[in-house]
């Protein structure tokens, strides 16, 4: 595997000292998802679970409905001596998969001033049905969040990665990945879920930062019915949660949450 750590020089100040030492640093590679031959994406990435993140990208973006859908899959790191610096994934396709239409872009349509009932529905319809009984006390809720720092050795290392965790209501963390980005490590837990047959209707999501529009998408495309995060959502987050049925909740912190939508799922709130 490429290495995830190396070494950079840094001096440290403070009021009485400027100090010269090596402190270690998440390093950032390049990899290409190749489809049939063509390089389709370009991402900047933690080196590790490359065929993971593969998976999960390309499953979010609605290019595959499952592994079905995969003919084969291979792992290429970098050649330099073939004149290539970054690594690749492979992906061939079954024939079914290769007309597949790409998931709905729905930003634009979320930013229209279109809210309703039936608008809602209309959305919905383009996303798996999320679990509406899944529910978990607020207060697990909170014991799994403070769990999520032990999945991110890198950050405490380096400070510089995110982490996505998928966890079961009974308090088990199950899946988890580190990454310089939120949609690489997301990428990441989707795909080794896919690889492993693990099914997320059941499940929910712990994000270390902040929940954009597209973490939410992701979510929404997985199947996952509760996303709760550390940091702030946007408010393009919240109304894809709200049209979707899916419980999101941030700042979820110590004791305390904020919850943006559809609050049925977390039970004994009152307490």
């Amino acid at each position: 595997m490429l290495s995830q750590i190396a070494k950079a020089r840094v001096w440290k100040y403070s009021p009485s000292e400027l100090v010269a030492m090596e402190e270690p640093v998440v390093v950032e590679e390049l990899l290409a998802i190749s489809i049939e031959g063509n390089s389709c994406q370009y991402r900047l990435y933690l080196p590790g679970q490359e065929k993971p993140l593969a998976l999960g990208f390309l499953f979010t973006a609605g290019v595959i409905g499952g592994l079905a859908d995969i003919a084969a899959i291979e792992f290429y790191p970098p050649d330099p001596e073939a004149g290539r610096s970054w690594a690749v994934v492979e992906i061939g396709l079954t024939e079914s998969a290769r007309t597949r239409s790409a998931a709905p872009d729905l930003p634009i349509v979320l930013l229209k001033d279109r809210g309703g009932g039936d608008w809602n529905a209309e959305l919905a319809s383009r996303f798996p049905p999320l679990n509406r009984e899944l529910q978990i006390k607020a207060d697990d809720l909170l014991a799994l969040m403070a769990r999520l720092p032990l999945r991110q050795e890198l950050f405490q290392r380096t400070g510089a990665t995110h982490a996505v965790a998928v966890a079961n209501v009974q308090g088990d963390i199950i899946l988890s990945a580190e990454d310089v980005g939120r949609h690489n490590a997301f990428d990441k837990v989707i795909g080794r879920a896919l690889l492993e047959g693990l099914p997320l209707h059941d499940k929910i999501t712990l994000l270390s930062g902040r929940v954009s529009y597209e973490m939410m998408f992701k979510a929404a495309r997985a199947g996952i019915p509760i996303l709760a995060a550390v940091s702030a959502p946007t408010h393009l987050a919240i109304r894809l949660g709200e049209a979707l049925g899916l419980t999101l909740a941030g700042f979820v912190r110590g004791n305390r949450m904020n919850i943006y939508s559809h609050p049925e799922r977390l039970i004994d709130l009152s307490a």
